[in-house]
């Protein structure tokens, strides 16, 4: 007997076409139409288009609720949208002043960087920023105090100078660390790439909401 493609293309209808296998998850036979496509010339997959769409969907949907796209697109506007307050975040200004007898002395100030939610404690590999440093020694890992700025609050500085190298860093999710003079948050601008998981990050973001 003959086994045919058993997708449905319309209420209680079904393909009906030769079947070319059996989907691992539903079990239902799809024909060449309704199979899903590998991901590449060496990757077949036994599943069928409905099911793939269908995990993609579901995906998509976790990503909205608690993954990268909900801090990247959603985070931002709850907090904001439900009053929740806001740190105040620095930014460390080293400069060397010359004292009446001649000699240069290290001058230390902050300044009101930016404003944000401060999200805990989460796993970053920062880049090491001293130019002779062996690659093996470029970058290291660190945990760090992680915000999500609010970008209804413009930068107040346009540049932060640390190492002796100037650069912005106007990324939406930022390392920190309390100055211990003034017990202020201050900004980390050496490069870093945020490596804690994004769900974690999220249920931050919730417990803020109060959910």
């Amino acid at each position: 007997m003959t086994v045919v493609c058993e997708t449905l293309i319309a209420e209680g209808k079904e393909c009906g076409i030769t079947a070319q296998g059996r989907c691992d998850l539903c079990s239902r036979a799809f024909c060449s139409s309704h199979r899903a496509l590998p991901t590449s010339n060496f990757d077949p997959i036994s599943r069928c288009r409905t099911c793939v769409m269908e995990e993609a969907a579901a995906k998509a949907e976790h990503d909205n609720r608690c993954g990268r796209r909900y801090i990247e697109r959603h985070a931002l506007q709850e907090l904001q949208g439900a009053g929740v307050p806001t740190a105040d975040i620095y930014c460390l200004s080293l400069t060397w002043k010359k004292n009446l007898f001649g000699r240069y002395r290290e001058v230390r100030s902050l300044e009101l960087w930016s404003r944000g939610w401060i999200l805990g404690t989460h796993e970053w590999r920062v880049d090491n920023p001293l130019p002779d440093a062996r690659a093996s020694q470029s970058q290291s890992t660190v945990r760090a105090l992680t915000v999500l700025r609010d970008n209804r609050r413009p930068n107040d500085t346009q540049f932060v100078m640390e190492f002796g190298h100037m650069r912005p860093p106007f990324e939406q999710l930022v390392r920190v660390s309390k100055d211990d003079e003034s017990g202020n948050y201050v900004v980390s601008c050496v490069r870093g790439h945020l490596q804690g998981d994004f769900e974690s990050l999220s249920r931050a973001v919730h417990r803020l909401l109060g959910r």
